[in-house]
């Protein structure tokens, strides 16, 4: 299945590689940011209902680059947790995510 590439959104992606881990290795943050993308995308109110995404709906897990394992609701928090120290990171992104969107779309309509 093939993923979006996340490249450009590099300065958001490294911010939370810098947190130091303890105990087990730590899901792909390029995985955790998909994830979060798909909470905001389909309108999850619950970090535990995209915990249940991405256990039930194989299509979601691989898109979000999951493979066997997934993250508990207990995870996806401390991501988000992590993400909101770094917000303007974040609309940067966003943005960025939007005019590659737009950009997108409009090469389809030419």
């Amino acid at each position: 299945m093939r993923q979006v590439r996340l490249a450009d959104d590099e300065p958001l992606l490294d911010a939370p590689r810098t947190y130091n881990r303890t105990g087990r290795p730590p899901y792909p943050v390029e995985a955790m940011y998909r994830a979060a993308l798909t909470k905001h995308l389909l309108g999850l109110r619950y970090y535990r209902e995209l915990a249940e995404m991405l256990r039930s709906n194989r299509t979601v897990r691989e898109l979000c680059g999951f493979t066997d394992c997934v993250p508990n609701t207990s995870s996806i928090c401390r991501f988000f947790g992590r993400l909101t120290n770094h917000l303007d990171l974040v609309d940067q992104a966003v943005h960025r995510l939007a005019d590659r969107i737009a950009e997108a779309v409009e090469s389809r309509w030419e």
